[in-house]
């Protein structure tokens, strides 16, 4: 699985990632939770995990939102997904963090 390169955001925006699992499902198959990981990728933050808020499971899809950060920080978010045919699916985004 290779991650999806995202747009880099400012440390002052919110914005929602998306990880879009439809293509993985199978036919009556929904997602019923889903666990994100964040590790640095690169640049320096003492706590990486502070960048995730709130999170909504909408379908085949997780929405994670997605705030602060720290300048020049490079944050890859993994997310793994549970579904009712208790499997466990994976995507993941980097994200760079870069003032505007």
């Amino acid at each position: 699985m290779k991650p999806e390169m995202w747009p880099q955001k400012a440390p002052e925006e919110k914005i929602w990632a998306t990880f879009d699992f439809r293509k993985g499902l199978v036919a009556g198959e929904t997602i019923v939770s889903a666990v994100m990981n964040v590790t640095l990728k690169g640049g320096s933050d003492g706590s990486p995990e502070a960048i995730l808020s709130t999170q909504t499971v909408l379908g085949g899809r997780v929405l994670q939102r997605l705030q602060g950060g720290v300048e020049g920080a490079t944050y890859l978010i993994a997310c793994l997904a549970s579904t009712s045919e208790e499997r466990v699916l994976k995507l993941a985004g980097v994200l760079p963090v870069r003032e505007s």
